[in-house]
């Protein structure tokens, strides 16, 4: 007999990048699937972003003329983590037989080296062996972040900091302007990787979500993401593919390329023309600045996580799906 379940649910992560020669970063999906997986729900991972490292020389790191001068770092991402890892090795590199000495992290003050989210704080203790300021690492975005690096830098008014801000070619000038008021901070920001969008985002999208779609198929629709047993047959079925963003810079190049309206007819030409399936897409995002950006772009949200985490994301949408059973 037909279980009475009618909703299948694909989550699609359209998060992470690549290099230009094609390799996907390492910890692409930062634990997102697992915890989708233990929690019994369909997800499934597409790049949208390429990168290219930009300036790896202009990480100076050296004491300055008196007054004593604090350095610190603005590390939005852990992309901009990995550019201070590579211009260290390219200053090493640089300097080894010319009789120069290389950049000593040592100058840098931990207090004053401010990130986004846990991810980018657990990555700066382990790959930069270097410590960061507790009260950024709950900022969700860099408006958040500027607000705590205001806070912090008002506090120390007698000194003289100055803070290296390597950023994405997709960066605002958020904090730019937040800091420009502070008279006792020197801000050096700069172009650290240029970030483009995937020309073949629309056809991988395609892909990956049809090859799910096929392997459901063959193995039955069932509504185990609903609280079914994961053998009942669903009748009357509706799938909902959630595209899930996490940053302004993936909604504006997936809407250069990619338009939702077509996307929803490619799939139900290609792979649901022939099942009993309709199709319903939604989109959701991490904070209020990417859900931002595809409210610009008229597309409506489903679900916004209040923070960047994988734990908070699932908790939020099995709590939003049940409220709407």
């Amino acid at each position: 007999m037909a279980a009475k379940c009618n909703t299948h649910w694909i989550h699609v992560l359209l998060k992470g990048e690549r290099s230009k020669n094609g390799d996907v970063e390492e910890s692409q999906d930062s634990g997102y699937l697992e915890e989708f997986a233990r929690q019994s729900l369909n997800a499934l991972h597409v790049p949208i972003l390429e990168f290219e490292y930009k300036n790896l020389d202009r990480l100076v790191l050296s004491p300055l003329a008196a007054p004593p001068t604090r350095i610190g770092l603005i590390l939005t991402s852990p992309r901009a983590l990995q550019w201070v890892r590579l211009a260290l090795d390219y200053n090493r590199e640089s300097c080894s037989g010319t009789g120069t000495r290389p950049v000593d992290t040592s100058f840098i003050d931990s207090k004053l080296v401010f990130v986004v989210g846990p991810k980018t704080a657990a990555e700066c203790s382990a790959k930069l062996q270097m410590d960061c300021n507790t009260n950024s690492m709950e900022s969700g975005n860099s408006e958040e972040l500027t607000k705590v690096i205001v806070e912090n830098c008002q506090s120390r008014d007698r000194d003289k900091i100055k803070l290296i801000y390597p950023k994405s070619s997709l960066a605002g000038e958020t904090v730019e302007s937040a800091l420009a008021s502070l008279p006792n901070i020197t801000l050096e920001a700069f172009i650290a990787y240029q970030t483009t969008a995937i020309a073949d985002m629309r056809e991988t999208i395609v892909a990956k979500i049809g090859d799910y779609i096929m392997k459901q198929s063959e193995h039955k629709w069932t509504g185990a993401e609903l609280g079914h047993s994961a053998s009942s047959i669903c009748e009357n079925l509706e799938l909902v593919v959630n595209l899930i963003f996490f940053s302004p810079s993936g909604v504006n190049g997936f809407c250069q390329l990619v338009d939702l309206d077509d996307l929803t007819k490619t799939l139900v030409t290609k792979y649901l023309k022939k099942k009993p399936v309709e199709l319903t897409m939604r989109n959701s995002c991490i904070g209020k600045t990417t859900e931002l950006a595809l409210r610009q772009h008229n597309l409506d949200v489903y679900c916004v996580s209040s923070k960047p985490n994988a734990q908070v994301l699932v908790e939020e949408l099995v709590v939003l799906s049940k409220c709407q059973l």
